[in-house]
């Protein structure tokens, strides 16, 4: 039995081959139709940046002056959120492609919930954000075009023209060097949980990294409208119409954190060239490990290795029974007549599944090709931990370290082991990058704080 802080170790079983899934996988491979498009704009990086002119890059990077600080709902606060999302819309209108002239565009910001900070530029006598020993700020946007406005005539006749109607959504990072003096092992990619957390684990996790010698690419936290509230209403005798919206909305979610990481990328490499011929990790905690998937399958050759700490899949069952899903208030679910029966709900479960190639039930596989990690709670709720184990199986039941406890006690404990995944991402990223192979290493990991 285990206690808090224990972990047990389960070896890559690679030889085995996938074990059999409680939902069999899709085909990994996820159709050029399937990437949402996005309102096509210049980069913003110049030409002679490797990719800055690159069709394939789904929004704008925006280079930040210091940290932004986090949006807290005051009257200043919110005049300052008004005035960035204006400069962004602005940004984006300048920067359309020329040969996507569409005509007058109205941009909409982020609707409640979502999660957004407040640039340094426009930040006026506010404290700041915290550094965090980074270097350099910046931030992706991108636009979603949801239909046209037509023109309408006024009673003066006056006409107000028409135009495409474009969402305006940001994403927020970071970028630490190494610790001065220590040379530059390679670079990772960090993908937070929820709103950035947790923050001092993650704060904790960065740190070590960067002392030996790993610098550290962090989102800030996820898109803007990850978080945005959204209610679905779903006949349960007919849920086709309401799963494609469910199915439309996560994938979007997802998609839109692959974007930003494939972006943030490019601009990264041309800050720090040196980088480019070093290994690259993909890291995620809790909701960045639930997109890592998604974010790994745009750009598969990317990434030398990966670590998903307390993820899952199928974001829709998440959502349904998370612990948090209260809390977060992200996604409503409105069954029309009498509550669904459980067959029904597992029917609808089931639609969503088959409908969302986005979704890491999918994208999920394409982790069987790349040294993986996965750390897991035994008794997570936050992301139910039925799912981590459909995740690792999907997967192709890579190399796992499983905690007893809970969401919470994982996060607690985890930085004692930030040494031992240091020597594993060595390992796995230093090999697939010199050997080409696709390998794990298999050491026992010797529990933390007790006995197994």
């Amino acid at each position: 039995m285990l206690v808090g802080g224990c972990m047990s170790y389960e070896p890559a079983r690679l030889a085995e081959g996938p074990a059999p899934s409680p939902v069999m996988p899709l085909d990994p491979l996820v159709g050029p139709g399937e990437w949402r498009a996005r309102y096509r704009v210049w980069s913003g990086l110049p030409r002679t940046v490797p990719g800055g002119l690159s069709r394939r890059l789904m929004g704008t990077i925006i280079a930040l002056e210091g940290p932004p600080r986090m949006f807290r709902k005051t009257d200043s606060d919110r005049m300052l959120l008004t005035e960035e999302q204006r400069e962004d819309a602005n940004t984006l209108a300048r920067r359309r492609a020329p040969w996507f002239s569409d005509g007058l565009a109205r941009f909409e910001g982020e609707g409640p919930g979502a999660f957004v900070f407040v640039s340094p530029s426009i930040n006026r006598g506010i404290k700041p954000g915290d550094a965090r020993g980074a270097s350099l700020f910046f931030k992706f946007i991108s636009g979603t075009e949801r239909g046209r406005q037509p023109s309408v005539s006024t009673p003066s006749g006056d006409v107000t023209p028409g135009g495409v109607l474009v969402d305006l959504q940001r994403t927020w990072f970071s970028y630490a060097d190494a610790e001065v003096g220590t040379p530059a092992r390679g670079l990772i990619v960090l993908l937070p949980g929820l709103f950035g957390t947790p923050e001092p684990t993650i704060d904790a996790i960065a740190g070590s990294l960067r002392a030996e010698g790993w610098c550290v690419l962090r989102m800030l936290a996820q898109p803007s409208r990850f978080s945005e509230r959204r209610e679905f209403r779903i006949d349960p005798t007919d849920p086709a119409q309401g799963i494609a919206a469910v199915s439309a909305v996560l994938g979007d979610r997802a998609v839109e954190c692959a974007y930003a990481v494939e972006a943030a990328l490019v601009y990264v490499m041309s800050q720090r060239p040196a980088l480019a011929d070093r290994p690259r990790v993909v890291m995620g905690l809790s909701a960045g490990a639930m997109v890592l998937p998604t974010v790994v399958a745009r750009q598969p050759d990317a990434f030398d290795a990966a670590i998903l700490i307390a993820g899952g899949v199928d974001f829709m069952s998440i959502a349904l029974r998370s612990s948090y899903a209260g809390w977060v208030d992200a996604l409503r679910f409105v069954w029309l007549g009498a509550a669904p029966s459980e067959v029904q709900r597992r029917e609808a479960i089931a639609l969503y599944r088959s409908t969302s190639p986005l979704d890491p039930v999918r994208t999920a596989a394409v982790l069987r090709s790349l040294p993986t990690l996965m750390i897991h709670a035994r008794s997570d709720t936050a992301v139910p931990a039925d799912l981590g184990d459909e995740l690792w199986e999907l997967a192709g039941r890579p190399e796992r370290w499983t905690f007893a406890g809970g969401h919470e006690w994982l996060f607690i404990f985890l930085p004692g082991y930030t040494d031992r995944m240091i020597s594993w991402l060595r390992d796995a990223a230093g090999e697939r990058r010199s050997a080409g192979r696709v390998t794990a290493p298999a050491r026992p990991m010797l529990p933390i704080g007790g006995a197994q």
